[in-house]
């Protein structure tokens, strides 16, 4: 499972985007023509707006050229300042040679005259420009190279999460599957309806497992998770007998609530293996699910001997912190939430979005 990354703007849609950007500044221009040239119409003020834009938007491609050529690198260096300082130079340079060019072509001496009283504005001006137009380019370089990053760590995150997932589905082969198969073998000779049973359970787990592996989405309902985890508890019964002791509260308008597969099973896995069945009395697990206040809570809660709240929170096995690292990345503000002490028992509350 991969995440494409954003797709790069085409030759074309880059062309259009850069005349766009400029289009407006020919307006602009051919009013301020027409105020320091009075004796010139309005159609004239306009043509010459278009041509010193269209001027000044060719060159600014010499500084696209630049800003691609040299990459910036987080601060101004001696560099990156003087490669920039020429470029301004020749920028300004180019665009007030491409607008005396025509003027004095058509006018030798008053065009010539003319343009001595706005060369140093226009200097300045195509200094400025040029500032503007490598801070634009910049800024949005950074951009894309943030959208870039953010798509490769989230199709990072995808694959971690997928491989979490996969290590969650692989956890329940080894340590399970031999202890239940164990279980319905002497159950075969001594009580058949019950061996038939637990072989159904068992048949239903390993189908969800193996459809879920070859499912896109990872997404089920709270009502399917549990039916998994029914399965799960019963076949643990069958093995632990009156040792596990289950007590559910379940609210039946809480069970449209979504949540990565695989979720709560591991919570209940974990009650199990490091509470209940290490105990000659075994113990109790506790599994409700409770909706209000614009979230549904699913907890699974044991009474066996806790943990250090720090050791646990800070753990990093397949598990807990594959279940805390899933909630996160599938958003909606799910998140796993942990209560435990030495000799206080353990709780495991899984938050989540309601139903829309």
């Amino acid at each position: 499972m991969t995440t494409p990354r954003p797709p790069r703007p085409t030759a074309v849609r880059q062309a259009a985007w850069y005349v766009a950007a400029w289009s407006p500044f020919v307006p602009l221009f051919a009013l301020l023509i027409a105020l320091s040239e009075p004796r010139l119409g309005a159609i004239d003020a306009i043509d010459a707006g278009v041509r010193s834009i269209a001027w000044a938007a060719f060159l600014g491609l010499g500084a696209v050229v630049v800003a691609r050529r040299v990459p910036w690198p987080g601060a101004v260096t001696a560099r990156v300042a003087t490669i920039h300082l020429l470029a301004m130079c020749a920028y300004s340079a180019g665009w007030l040679a491409g607008i005396l060019a025509p003027i004095v072509a058509a006018d030798p001496v008053n065009g010539l005259a003319q343009m001595r009283t706005v060369i140093g504005w226009q200097l300045l001006q195509g200094a400025t420009t040029y500032a503007v137009l490598a801070i634009v380019l910049y800024v949005r370089r950074g951009i894309v190279v943030a959208r870039e990053r953010e798509a490769r760590l989230a199709a990072a995150e995808a694959l971690r999460t997928r491989a979490e997932l996969e290590a969650l589905r692989g956890r329940l082969d080894p340590h399970f599957l031999f202890n239940t198969l164990h279980s319905v073998r002497a159950l075969v000779a001594r009580d058949p309806a019950r061996a038939q049973e637990a072989i159904d359970r068992l048949a239903a787990l390993l189908r969800t497992t193996l459809d879920g592996k070859r499912a896109d989405d990872d997404t089920v309902t709270v009502r399917e998770e549990l039916a998994f985890v029914d399965d799960y508890l019963a076949l643990e019964a069958m093995r632990l007998g009156d040792r596990l002791r289950v007590v559910r509260e379940v609210d039946a308008g809480a069970l449209d609530a979504e949540l990565p597969a695989f979720t709560i099973q591991p919570l209940v896995e974990n009650a199990i293996v490091h509470a209940i069945a290490p105990r000659a009395a075994g113990g109790t697990l506790q599994l409700r699910v409770a909706g209000g206040d614009a979230h549904v809570t699913v907890t699974v809660a044991d009474d066996g001997p806790g943990a250090d709240a720090a050791r646990v929170a800070t753990a990093t096995g397949v598990g807990l912190d594959a279940v805390r690292r899933r909630l996160v990345a599938s958003g909606g503000a799910r998140r796993l939430e942990l209560e435990t002490a030495p000799g206080a028992g353990f709780v495991a509350r899984v938050v989540l979005p309601e139903p829309a």
